[in-house]
C-alpha cells in the first residue's frame, strides 16, 4: 500500500479594505499602500481528512469558513494576519487540533500570504496502515491512539477501520500513536 495523506480544500473570497502603515520608509516606491486600498481577498483552507467519504463536507466547511469571515472584522489585516485569525480563531477550534491546516490568502489573487500548521507528532489525526504487515482475515488489529481523541475522532476511525478491513476484528485503545498486530487463536 502507498502511503498517502488526504485533503480536502475549499476557497472563498471577500471584500476588504486595508492599509499599510509607513510603508514609505520602507521603500519609496510602495508609499501608496499607507492609504486605504481596496482588495478582493481571495482565502483558501486546506484541511487534513481521516477518511475518503466526506469526513468534512465542502459545503458546510465553505460556510463555516463565510460566517466566520463575515462576522469578524478583517480590514487593515495583512493577509498572513487574516489567515492566522482564520486558523487560530475558526479553523482549530471548529476542527480541532490534530489536523494538518494551510490557509492562503491573496490580495486580489496575485500575492499570497500562507499560514500552515502541523500538529506535534504524538497529537496527529494519522494512523499509519502500512505498519501492519500481512494481515489476515482472523488477525484481531489493535490500534493504539492518543487519549486526548475526541469521540468524534474515534467514530472516523472505526469508519475508516470498517472500510479498510471489513472482515477483521479491532480495538482501539488509548495510548500512544502507534499500530500493532495481534494475531487471535482460532477455535
Amino acid at each position: 500500500m502507498t502511503a498517502t495523506k488526504t485533503f480536502i480544500r475549499v476557497r472563498t473570497q471577500f471584500e476588504g479594505f486595508h492599509y499599510y502603515h509607513n510603508a514609505g520608509e520602507i521603500d519609496s516606491r510602495i508609499a501608496f499602500l499607507e492609504d486605504l486600498h481596496r482588495h478582493i481577498f481571495k482565502v483558501e483552507v486546506k484541511i487534513s481528512v481521516s477518511h475518503l467519504d466526506r469526513e468534512l463536507e465542502f459545503f458546510l466547511v465553505k460556510w463555516a469558513l463565510e460566517a466566520f469571515i463575515k462576522a469578524g472584522n478583517q480590514n487593515h489585516k495583512s493577509c498572513e494576519m487574516i489567515a492566522t485569525d482564520i486558523l487560530e480563531q475558526h479553523l482549530i477550534p471548529q476542527y480541532g487540533k490534530n489536523r494538518y491546516y494551510e490557509v492562503t490568502v491573496s490580495e486580489d489573487g496575485e500575492s499570497d500570504g500562507i499560514v500552515e500548521y502541523n500538529p506535534k507528532p504524538e497529537q496527529a489525526y494519522e494512523y499509519d496502515v502500512d505498519n501492519l504487515g500481512t494481515v489476515t482475515d482472523s488477525d484481531t488489529l489493535v490500534f493504539r491512539i492518543p487519549s486526548n481523541f475526541n469521540s468524534k475522532q474515534v467514530e472516523n476511525l472505526q469508519h475508516h477501520l470498517l472500510a479498510q478491513y471489513p472482515k477483521n476484528n479491532f480495538i482501539i485503545v488509548p495510548n500512544t500513536l502507534s499500530i500493532t498486530k495481534e494475531s487471535t487463536q482460532n477455535g
